[in-house]
């Protein structure tokens, strides 16, 4: 890989468990009513980027936020099933309140996406962490030299700081709705340029990328 391939993930819009603070894992939950007034600042922030491809998970809240955008460049998305939110098991539909009663001893994100907390009926984080690196090899290695998007969720995001990255944020960040995650993928390297929710940078603290 000679070329670097510049890779953007962004996170789909608000749902409306996102709202209610439930977890929403792998299964399809509609978009809350604020989704459309985040579609369109993100809309218009990916409007200064150069994009050559995008690719989104199967799932209705990541092909609705990046329609917008695929419709203006006139590009098709690519859906893959990689980019899917790790399914949750029995947190699904559930709140932290909920989930407190019979697992107080968990701090999320953390105790579920550090190994510290086995999730009951969870997909393995290890699985998890495969299914990232195979997509991103892939669109490396399809896309060298361009800017991709990648829409996709806020467990795959954490999973890309905290084991994909060669240079790990010292605080890891749970990506708030339509964040996005800058990596630019170079000589067999993943660095982390960027992470900014709506107009706010998260890492750096100043913009440097």
């Amino acid at each position: 890989m000679n070329a670097s391939t510049r890779i953007i993930f962004v996170r789909h819009a608000q749902t409306v468990w996102n709202k209610e603070h439930r977890y929403a894992g792998s299964g399809e939950v509609p978009l809350a009513p604020e989704a459309q007034e985040q579609i369109a600042r993100l809309t218009e922030r990916l409007s200064h980027e150069r994009i050559d491809a995008i690719y989104a998970s199967p799932l209705t809240r990541c092909l609705t936020t990046i329609m917008p955008t695929a419709e203006q460049r006139h590009l098709r998305i690519i859906k893959r099933e990689e980019l899917r939110e790790r399914n949750l098991g029995d947190w699904e539909g559930h709140s932290p309140r909920e989930i407190h009663k019979t697992h107080s001893g968990y701090h999320f994100p953390e105790s579920a996406y550090d190994g510290s907390f086995r999730v009951p009926g969870s997909e393995p984080l290890d699985h998890l962490e495969q299914r990232l690196r195979a997509i991103i090899h892939e669109v490396v290695e399809a896309h060298p030299g361009q800017h991709i998007v990648l829409a996709t969720h806020a467990g795959l995001i954490w999973m890309l700081q905290a084991r994909l990255v060669q240079n790990r944020p010292h605080e890891l960040h749970w990506a708030g709705n339509c964040a996005i995650a800058t990596v630019v993928a170079e000589h067999g390297h993943l660095l982390l340029a960027g992470i900014e929710e709506q107009g706010s940078y998260l890492f750096p603290s100043t913009h440097t990328a």
